[in-house]
């Protein structure tokens, strides 16, 4: 305990002297210099995939396109399964809970995202699995066609939240673009009872669940966060804290909270967690003025959907910070240590000839 005390103390003190980047800074991502020099922002895409496409199906890829067998995984323990057999590229993803969020707006973002691929039968450990024939990529179009593909898993997590984002967006700021999808919300937002809808149960994690919680002015977003290393534990809260601590002094950004028990809207609600790996909630609000464009839409969309993955990252990054500080400190004690030059004892300097006579050398 004096040891994980010690890693919180000199986080709260040197870890965390590089800051997270802000919520202004990541809507300006990625031409915000002032990101590039900070903290590293995930992108949403995946960058295996993007590459290994580009490689077979980009503007510069060879003619015809190769056969390709690989498989890869991505945060939040997805796994892909991508290959090219005569001339079918077929794209497999086991995420566990998929089939937990595929009738929340996933099988409608997927006949208009992905409306030239076919949902076929997945391979056995997948939930979900699209093909195309490669023909139908051109050179033309191959850039859109692995940005969408590299952006599956964002997309088919952001579904079910971008309903009620669109439905803030919706306070007369900026026309409803997909009624079928947010019908219901929107019907209750116009009537002035939109509190009054249930909270939106999004289980993106195994063992962690996001909440959206619509409101008459603003959507409030519940994270419950889990970690099994009690190290992970204790970084993890010094970080919910500091973004409560730094939102105070960044203009414009969501207001955040963080408390060991849930917050009073999602008392009772199921899916609640009370075992030993929970650090604890998470909550922020969005409003209107952070979703008024399509543009900010879609990336308070990516934001909220990665928050998870983004606070992951960094307490790697601070526990891989304070593993080279460490080494850096035994090197130099070494260094100090082999520099040392211990006092000569006299009673070892003292030799004695062959006839008993003593002498001391000089």
């Amino acid at each position: 305990m004096q040891v994980l005390g010690s890693i919180v103390a000199f986080a709260k003190s040197k870890a965390l002297s590089y800051r997270p980047i802000t919520w202004e800074e990541g809507q300006r991502h990625p031409n915000s210099p002032r990101a590039s020099i900070t903290m590293l922002f995930l992108e949403n895409e995946n960058k295996i995939i993007k590459e290994v496409l580009e490689g077979r199906l980009g503007e510069n890829a060879p003619r015809p396109v190769e056969p390709l067998e690989i498989r890869l995984c991505d945060f939040d323990d997805a796994q892909y399964d991508m290959s090219i057999v005569n001339n079918l590229l077929t794209i497999s993803m086991a995420y566990a809970p998929y089939r937990q969020i595929e009738g929340l707006g996933v099988s409608h973002m997927l006949r208009v995202t992905y409306r030239e691929f076919q949902v076929v039968a997945p391979k056995a450990g997948f939930d979900l699995a699209l093909q195309i024939n490669v023909d139908a990529i051109t050179p033309a179009n191959s850039a859109s066609f692995i940005h969408r593909v590299a952006n599956l898993k964002r997309n088919i997590l952001s579904a079910p939240f971008e309903q009620y984002v669109e439905v803030v967006a919706c306070c007369g700021i900026v026309p409803l673009t997909k009624p079928s999808i947010v019908s219901r919300c929107f019907e209750a937002l116009k009537n002035g009872n939109s509190s009054s809808l249930g909270p939106v149960q999004i289980p993106f994690r195994r063992n962690e669940t996001m909440f959206v919680l619509p409101q008459a002015d603003r959507i409030i977003v519940v994270y419950s966060i889990c970690f099994e290393d009690k190290t992970d534990q204790a970084i993890a809260r010094v970080f919910l804290q500091e973004f409560v601590d730094t939102r105070r002094s960044v203009n414009n950004a969501p207001p955040v909270a963080f408390s060991k028990d849930p917050p009073l809207e999602l008392r009772g609600a199921p899916g609640l967690r009370s075992s030993s790996d929970l650090v604890g909630y998470l909550s922020l609000a969005i409003f209107p003025s952070h979703v008024e464009t399509e543009e900010k839409r879609v990336k308070a969309g990516s934001l909220v959907e990665y928050f998870r993955s983004y606070l992951h990252y960094h307490i790697k990054a601070s526990k891989t910070y304070l593993h080279i500080r460490m080494r850096k400190r035994v090197d130099l004690l070494l260094q100090v240590l082999n520099r040392a030059r211990p006092e000569k004892d006299p009673a070892k300097t003292a030799k004695k000839t062959i006839t008993g006579r003593t002498f001391a050398r000089a």
